[in-house]
Parts: C-alpha cells; sequence; structure tokens
C-alpha cells in the first residue's frame, strides 16, 4: 500500500493525492484517486468491505456434509 501526493497538476476532479494497494500474492493492483490526505482512512475501509462482498470466505464450511 502506498499513498503519494500531492501532485502539481490536479486531475480533471482535483483529485492531487493517490492511493495504490497491490495484492502480494497476484500482484493485481488498484489505484484510487483522492482529494484530501484524509480521505485515506475512509477510501482503505471501503476497499476492506468491497473486498469482503467479492471474495468468497475460505473459512466457511460450504462442503458439510449431515449424518443421518
Amino acid at each position: 500500500m502506498d499513498l503519494f501526493g500531492s501532485v502539481n497538476i490536479q486531475s480533471l476532479g482535483g483529485k492531487l493525492f493517490t492511493l495504490v494497494i497491490v495484492d502480494e500474492y497476484s500482484r493485481y493492483t488498484w489505484v484510487f484517486f483522492l482529494i484530501a490526505k484524509s480521505d485515506t482512512p475512509q477510501e482503505i475501509i471501503s476497499f476492506i468491505l468491497r473486498m469482503e462482498n467479492v471474495v468468497p470466505d475460505s473459512s466457511s464450511n460450504q462442503h458439510a456434509t449431515s449424518r443421518e
């Protein structure tokens, strides 16, 4: 995870900071543009919540069988 800015050139939306999150296993990379550095914690929380809904929970017991 990396946060950098403020950059000299604003984006079209006025964003000055960039948050980069990299999955260490797959090397998949997400990039978020932020208006203020203080927006970082909320963006990270939102990212975690989105990933919890997208990635299946490997700890759940999906293959349980019942004994009769």
